[in-house]
Order: C-alpha cells, then sequence, then structure tokens
C-alpha cells in the first residue's frame, strides 16, 4: 500500500497532480473495501461446493457456476473505478489524466519489480547504483 502511494503520487505529480503520498494511499485504501464483500463471499461459495458435493441433484451447482465467478469478477473491476475516480479527486485532475496517471504507475511499479527482481539476485552487480536510480525516480531523497 506504501508502494502504491508513493508511485501514484510521483505519477500524479508528473501530469501536474497536487495529491500528497497520504492522500494516494487512502484513496487506494477506500477503493480496497470492495474486498469486504469477496471474503464474504468466500466461505459461501466454499459451503455451495461441499454441499453440491454431498448432493445428487443435478441443477444444485447452478449457483456456483453462476454467481461466484460473475461477483468475483466484477469486484476487482468496481475496485479498478474507484480507484480511478478517487485518484482524479485527490489530484485535482479529469478522469483521462487520472486514467494516464494510473497507466505510469502500473508500468513504474512494473519496472520497480524487475529492479526489485535484479537487486535481490545472489550475483546482482551494480544493485546500489540500482537502487540510487529507484529512489532518485520516485523522489525518496527530497
Amino acid at each position: 500500500m506504501y508502494l502504491v502511494g508513493i508511485v501514484t503520487a510521483r505519477a500524479g505529480h508528473w501530469l501536474g497532480g497536487s495529491a500528497t503520498r497520504l492522500e494516494t494511499r487512502t484513496s487506494w485504501a477506500w477503493s480496497s473495501i470492495t474486498v469486504i464483500p469477496q471474503l464474504a463471499i468466500w466461505p459461501l461459495a466454499v459451503l455451495a461446493a461441499f454441499l453440491n458435493a454431498n448432493s445428487n441433484t443435478p441443477g444444485s451447482s447452478f449457483m456456483i457456476q453462476t454467481f461466484y465467478p460473475l461477483a468475483i469478477s466484477i469486484l476487482p473491476i468496481w475496485s479498478l473505478a474507484i480507484f480511478w475516480l478517487c485518484l482524479s479527486e485527490v489530484h485535482r485532475f479529469s478522469l483521462w489524466r487520472s486514467a494516464l496517471s494510473l497507466i505510469i504507475s502500473l508500468v513504474l511499479l512494473g519496472v520497480l519489480a524487475v529492479v526489485a527482481s535484479l537487486m535481490f539476485a545472489p550475483c546482482a552487480a551494480g544493485s546500489t547504483v540500482l537502487a540510487f536510480i529507484v529512489a532518485a525516480i520516485l523522489g525518496l531523497g527530497q
């Protein structure tokens, strides 16, 4: 959550946004609330699968085969939409600039994942240089 806040704040600043790291972290936290219904659906799906395995009724798996995949696929999209809107609000710019900020953030997180995998490799040469480059990109020295 902290890394997402730092990266989205930095990407937003590059596009002229005015959100702090705390505000972007808060927008990420509020968009993550949709995980709660997913956690509530999980035990129900396990219970329904258990009951379906113990019954011989041919139509008893209808709810598992339709509702559960639908709910699990819609809730992350809804979470992304909430994050998109919250990010637009905290940076005080349009939805399209917010979408561009999200794309830049995803690219930066991907680059950071590659850099981190290179830094923590057993024989990574120049890992200190990579750490300074990442810190300079994210503005951690400011």
